[in-house]
């Protein structure tokens, strides 16, 4: 049996007083009842009779809504109406304006506005002496068609309240709403089946098993309040709503965000969320301003991740932001952080990375004149070094290595002159510095060096007609490089690369995506690299002819977010997707009336380029690699056998030289390219190492301040292929332990 537990109390109060009760009062003698009506307008008024008596209208007619429109004429002036929820602008009150996020507001009879619909009963005005520790339980409360602007239940003033197994059967604008009352906590919320989404104000609330269902504009929205949140599902949302969880900071009254095993249902969904899954606003000088997610899946949505707002730049109070095994989608930005208070570090994976994986946003008013930085972080602790591709911001993303060789770095850390994003592209790129190391007790010399990822792919397509798209973040696919870095160091098949086709579309693209990407808004059929593409120079092998590219319409639905849409550079005569990238951030509505039109890719508007950099192949050898990879023959610069050798000066890849010790037995190591001596690091893909330990002779005499790695065609003179700085320089003097790569110590990427 449903019940209500606590104390007697009134509805439609319409002070805020709490202990006021100068309206409908529901007193001690009434031991069970249901409750029928939410907002009630003067057609929908029913006789108060005993429990157990059929309900009906006031003058006898039978109880039923055919007749029940909000506003009814003369509603909002009839004395004896008990009251109902608005949705308009009234007097100084505009749903539009309010800075709360609430468009709901309740009125009682003669259009007075009311504090809460069922308020404890008590004389008096004191919190301290209100009735507390209410319950209702084991209710199902269904909309009709004039609820739609309404609440199921909405709190008002009252301390102590649980809600235990409600279930909310469709309409309602939330399921259950809360007036802005100053008075509310806590709350414990269990078992509950919204059928929209729920309304949080000035309270704390404990909540346990939501399950949602159609939320339209968010799953939950808190003003002023704390939610800690254990157990939720959440199913759907309108197009373009403004998030899953929006946490404003009111008051101040309360803050802080917990959600720990939940899943927001959203894969592959293109026109959801508008704004961020999760936002939270910094409340003033709050001590437990804080986003601590845990064992949570965001699905795969168009929106952005995690935005963490500081709209108090006066106040000195710190965010606590704690994001752990959280699975994130591809199809945005994941974090965005605003002001120096914020602090933490989210946990991402490594498909984000073909997108600006994280945004850092000065704080607001005369406080950005202090100094900004960014003191939260996105983490990835899965990827096995570093990242192909991506936008980064100075300091606000670390790899900690999975499985680090012994000697390399453990953590890295992305570092550039601004705060600016810097995305890993063909100009200006972060710093990957070290941080950390998977140190060797064993060695003296355990060295270590990365001969980073190079290659990339720039377009620009005209469109839409006032402007262009471009291609702005790209990477080789972690499925490409494997198969092209075991023909480079290991001899085995090369890979398809007699065609190539372009796609660009609205799918959620990244680096490990295999097959063929999505074709719905422009693209071409097979074509032949040899027709198309000039031979490579200056690192770059660019188009010498114009391309032709077909127009495809797309659904509305796909294109409702402002974000960077996908693009794919197949190769093969069955196509399979060697190049991912993302475009620029085009308007949704610049998408449409493409279909039956073609357009043109003029002659050298794609580029596919190494990038130079202080890591990677020389640029002849770049050059004959990317003739390579559009069809042309093996680099002849390499041999069936690399040498490394170890240098005390800098290496420029564009003119390279190097200088080695040249006493003291120092001699190149040999490594043929053979499977014997080269492996993909663990199922990265896009990372090999070596498989085989390299180390150089014992120094019989001192070699200096050694700093770079160097790879060469010969065992003595020859030409260099590749470079990377040591990560850790060492200085080898006579008699010291010869230096050593110890497998997986030197890593190499396309």
């Amino acid at each position: 049996m449903a019940n209500w537990g606590g104390s007697d109390f009134t509805i439609c109060n319409e002070t805020n007083k709490v202990g006021d009760h100068d309206n409908l009062e529901i007193g001690s003698n009434w031991k069970d009842y249901t409750v029928l009506l939410v907002s009630c307008f003067k057609a929908f008024k029913h006789a108060l009779g005993n429990v157990g008596d059929t309900t009906t209208k006031i003058g006898g007619a039978a109880a039923d809504d055919s007749f029940v429109w909000p506003y009814t004429s003369g509603a909002d002036s009839d004395s004896s109406a008990i009251g109902w929820m608005a949705n308009e602008t009234y007097n100084s009150w505009s749903p539009a304006s309010s800075n709360d996020d609430m468009i709901l507001k309740a009125f009682s009879r003669g259009r007075k506005p009311v504090w809460g619909y069922m308020h404890p009963k008590k004389n008096g005005d004191a919190i301290t002496s209100t009735k507390k520790n209410i319950v209702f339980r084991d209710f199902n409360i269904k909309s009709r068609d004039n609820h739609q602007n309404s609440c199921a239940i909405l709190i008002g003033a009252i301390l102590n309240v649980s809600l235990e197994n409600m279930r909310f059967s469709d309409g309602f604008y939330f399921s259950v709403g809360m007036l802005r009352n100053r008075t509310c906590y806590p709350l414990r919320f269990r078992n509950l089946k919204p059928s929209h989404g729920i309304h949080i104000s000035d309270a704390s609330v404990w909540g346990e098993n939501w399950d949602f269902g159609y939320a339209r504009n968010c799953m939950i929205l808190c003003t002023g309040s704390e939610l800690f949140l254990d157990g939720f599902y959440g199913l759907e949302y309108d197009a373009d709503s403004t998030g899953y969880i929006r946490c404003l900071a009111g008051s101040s009254l309360n803050a802080g965000l917990t959600l720990r095993n939940g899943n927001f249902n959203m894969e592959g969904v293109m026109y959801a969320p508008g704004g961020p899954g999760i936002y939270v606003q910094k409340a003033y000088n709050h001590p437990n301003n804080r986003v601590v997610i845990r064992d949570v899946n965001f699905g795969d949505a168009a929106g952005h991740g995690v935005y963490v707002d500081d709209t108090m730049p006066n106040s000195s109070a710190k965010v606590r932001v704690d994001i752990k095994r959280t699975g994130f989608g591809a199809g945005n930005t994941i974090l965005t952080a605003r002001g120096k208070d914020i602090y933490g570090e989210v946990e991402v994976d490594g498909h984000h990375y073909i997108n600006d994986v994280n945004e850092y946003l000065d704080t607001y008013g005369s406080n950005t004149t202090n100094p900004q930085f960014a003191a939260v972080k996105t983490v990835d602790r899965r990827s096995y070094g570093l990242p192909p591709c991506g936008g980064f911001v100075n300091r606000m993303h670390e790899v900690h290595v999975a499985n680090p060789a012994e000697g390399a770095p453990s953590i890295w850390r992305a570092t550039h002159s601004t705060n600016a994003e810097v995305i890993q592209q063909a100009g200006t790129q972060p710093t990957w510095i070290p941080v950390a190391f998977n140190g060797s007790n064993r060695y003296q010399h355990a060295l270590s060096a990365n001969v980073r990822a190079g290659t990339y792919l720039t377009a620009s397509i005209p469109w839409p007609v006032s402007g262009s798209t471009t291609v702005d973040i790209t990477s080789m696919t972690a499925g490409f490089s494997r198969s092209a870095l075991g023909t480079l160091l290991t001899g085995s098949t090369a890979p398809d690369r007699s065609a190539f086709q372009l796609r660009w579309g609205g799918d959620f693209i990244s680096h490990i995506t295999t097959g063929v990407s999505g074709d719905t808004f422009f693209s071409t059929g097979n074509l032949t690299p040899g027709s198309y593409f000039a031979s490579a120079s200056s690192r770059t092998k660019a188009t010498n002819a114009n391309i032709t590219v077909n127009g495809n319409n797309t659904s509305d639905w796909t294109v409702r977010i402002r974000r960077r849409w996908s693009f794919g550079f197949h190769l093969g005569s069955s196509p399979s997707l060697a190049i991912a990238g993302r475009t620029n951030r085009v308007d949704p509505s610049s998408w449409y009336g493409m279909a039956g039109n073609t357009y043109t890719l003029s002659s050298g508007n794609l580029v596919i380029g190494q990038r130079l950099s202080t890591s990677g192949f020389v640029t002849t050898i770049a050059n004959q690699i990317l003739d390579w990879l559009l069809g042309g023959s093996f680099p002849s610069g390499i041999p069936s056998t690399l040498y490394l050798g170890l240098s005390s000066t800098s290496v420029d890849l564009s003119i390279p030289t190097a200088t080695e010790p040249g006493t003291g037995s120092y001699a190149r190591v040999a490594m043929t390219r053979s499977s014997t001596y080269w492996e993909e690091t663990f199922d990265s893909g896009y990372i090999w190492q070596n498989k085989a330990t390299a180390q150089f002779p014992a120094p019989t005499a001192d070699w200096g301040y050694l700093k770079w790695l160097v790879i060469y065609d010969a065992s003595t003179s020859g030409n260099i292929i590749a470079a990377a700085p040591l990560n850790r320089p060492v200085r080898v003097v006579n008699g010291d332990e010869p230096p050593v790569f110890l497998k997986g110590a030197i890593q190499i990427s396309l």
